[in-house]
């Protein structure tokens, strides 16, 4: 029998590449299988490979040779990813994801989503397309790179946008960058939630036109501002209940367009749950009274749980360590939660003096190693990349004032000004890029400027504010174990206003950016729980349950919780995590499918 060729030589693209077969099976399982069985290749001295270039087979070549590959040409690694894919190079895909991982970026995640598509890299292809909907208050248009992306990017029901208008913004801005026809204009109407439009909207939208006048999507905003005028909703029923009227005015053709881009509109928003530090009484193997005294028992874990309407809590995220004593707990941009500060055991004097993060599109838990001061019960918030660290309980037990930022893209802290009062679990809240912190009986916000930062007076309140939470125009202001809610707004308002009064007491408030929700307790003999919430002014009860074996952990940071996507409950946030679950390709495809025509 003919002994089996131990060279064989590839042509690909016209070129040849000889090598040694014991190689080629060392490292790709689609070689392996090709010479392993009773298939023609394992005799043939040449073999054509059609979906592999050329240029990527030299480089998986020298790769297999000398153990060495150079990825920093971001130019060749959409073929070289796809190749290595096709002859399931297993260790090769791995380098090539976790290097186009390692440079995800404002300005690299579309490339690498185009890259994670083709080479079938399906959590780098999620990881990438998370960075760029989540990153949209500071997307550039350059980092785009063609319409067809531009509209799946627009059109995502979970781009991170405020308002309408800004996305539309953004689609003039890259019109005009990129020099695209004035037809391009329907495009990104056409990627519009329309029911989060107003009058001021169009109007706005007809100014930013004003070079394209011409255009036939000038006209169809022309069109949709009288309708939102004389008809309030934008809805394909209303408008056909006017046809004859519109058409006379506007045009069949003007009428027609608006019927598709109105009929394709989705409503946007994430699908979101609020969170919350919670006390479980029966892991912890204590009552109600015993419980508020948020001592954990040694080795129990703990917990941030869900909350789901009409389901209740869930348990959601362990904390990194047990037996933590008043750590604290907030959300760093849309998908990092910070644990920060904490005793291990009351009067230990042994601290957590580094930072704990979970990454939630990655499931996992990161560790910054710093040394930050000693201090449990710290107020929390986070602005962009800087964590405001203040106030809390120290060594000895000292209640402190003193504060620091940690730089957490930088990996490092200073200290600032102190704030005004020694306080343990201050209320603190980023609102519009500036930190507000509560003391005794006053508001304060930080002023970072020239050569001495400090605390300004904002607001006297003549209370102690137990939470801050920032929402559309105002701060929201509660006290723990009062019913009130009040509010203000920065720079305008000289006194609390008294919105509304929940039914219980208050133990939290956050916003899911349309409500304000409280977290609150109804009487501690019957240890019950309810979540209450406050919108378009009006106060709702839509869960309560009695004997609820859970309490609302407030050591853990007071106003700051944090949301989490849940599949199963689709609601809209201005502070919020991801989990793992979104299947952005799935829902990309059906929201592209909706906007073909």
């Amino acid at each position: 029998m003919e002994e089996d060729v131990q060279e064989v030589t590839l042509l690909i693209e016209g070129q040849l590449f000889t090598i040694d077969k014991s190689l080629l099976c060392e490292h790709s399982e689609y070689f392996r299988a090709m010479f392993s069985g009773n298939y023609k290749e394992n005799q043939l001295r040449e073999i054509a490979i059609e979906v592999v270039d050329a240029n990527s087979m030299q480089l998986i070549i020298d790769w297999m040779r000398h153990s060495y590959i150079d990825l920093s040409d971001p130019s060749c690694l959409s073929d070289l990813a796809s190749s290595a894919n096709y002859l399931q190079i297993n260790e090769l895909i791995k380098q090539i994801e976790t290097t186009l991982d390692y440079q995800l970026s404002d300005s690299t995640w579309m490339s690498t989503l185009i890259v994670a598509e083709a080479a079938s890299y399906i959590q780098l292809e999620y990881r990438s397309a998370m960075h760029g909907l989540l990153s949209f208050k500071k997307m550039k248009p350059i980092y785009v790179p063609a319409l067809d992306r531009l509209h799946w990017y627009l059109s995502h029901p979970w781009l991170d946008t405020e308002d309408e208008i800004s996305v539309f913004r953004f689609g003039c801005e890259w019109i005009k960058t990129t020099n695209s026809p004035p037809e391009s204009f329907l495009i990104i109407l056409g990627c519009l939630d329309m029911s989060n439009l107003s009058n001021v909207d169009f109007e706005e939208m007809l100014s930013l036109m004003q070079n394209y006048k011409e255009c036939l999507a000038y006209r169809i905003i022309q069109f949709l501002l009288e309708v939102s005028i004389s008809l309030s909703d934008i809805i394909v029923e209303a408008i056909r209940l006017h046809r004859d009227e519109l058409c006379e005015k506007h045009s069949q053709e003007v009428y027609d367009e608006v019927i598709e881009i109105v009929r394709g509109s989705h409503r946007r928003g994430m699908p979101v749950v609020p969170c919350v530090p919670m006390i479980n009484k029966i892991d912890w193997k204590c009552s109600d009274e015993e419980a508020s005294e948020k001592l954990c028992p040694p080795n129990t874990p703990q917990y941030i749980y869900k909350f789901i309407e009409n389901v209740g809590f869930e348990q959601w995220l362990e904390v990194t360590d047990k037996s933590l004593w008043g750590w604290s707990v907030c959300a760093w941009g849309r998908t990092k939660v910070c644990v920060v500060g904490g005793e291990y055991g009351r009067g230990s004097g042994h601290f957590m003096k580094e930072i704990a993060i979970w990454d939630v599109i990655r499931q996992e838990w990161i560790r910054h190693s710093v040394n930050l001061p000693p201090r449990r019960h710290a107020g929390l918030a986070c602005v962009n990349d800087e964590l405001y660290i203040v106030g809390g309980v120290g060594t000895f037990r000292v209640i402190l004032s003193s504060a620091i930022v940690y730089n957490l893209a930088e990996k490092s802290f200073r200290k600032i000004a102190n704030i005004p009062d020694n306080m343990q679990n201050p209320a603190i809240c980023g609102y519009r890029g500036k930190i507000y912190v509560a003391s005794h009986k006053n508001i304060y916000r930080y002023n970072g400027e020239g050569e001495n930062d400090k605390w300004e007076l904002v607001l006297n309140t003549e209370l102690r504010a137990h939470s801050l939470v920032g929402h559309r125009n105002y701060i929201y202001v509660s006290q723990n174990y009062f019913n009130q809610l009040y509010r203000f707004k920065p720079d305008k308002d000289a006194a609390l206003e008294s919105v509304t009064s929940f039914n219980n007491p208050v133990s939290a408030v956050c916003s899911n950016g349309r409500q304000i929700i409280a977290f609150t307790h109804t009487n501690p003999a019957t240890e019950s729980i309810a979540v209450e919430t406050f919108e378009d002014e009006k106060k709702s009860l839509i869960w309560t349950e009695e004997k609820c074996a859970l309490k609302i952990y407030d050591g853990a940071g007071g106003e700051n919780w944090i949301y989490c996507y849940d599949p199963e409950n689709e609601r809209q946030s201005d502070q919020w995590v991801f989990s793992f679950e979104l299947l952005t390709k799935v829902k990309r495809g059906e929201a592209s499918e909706k906007r073909k025509r």
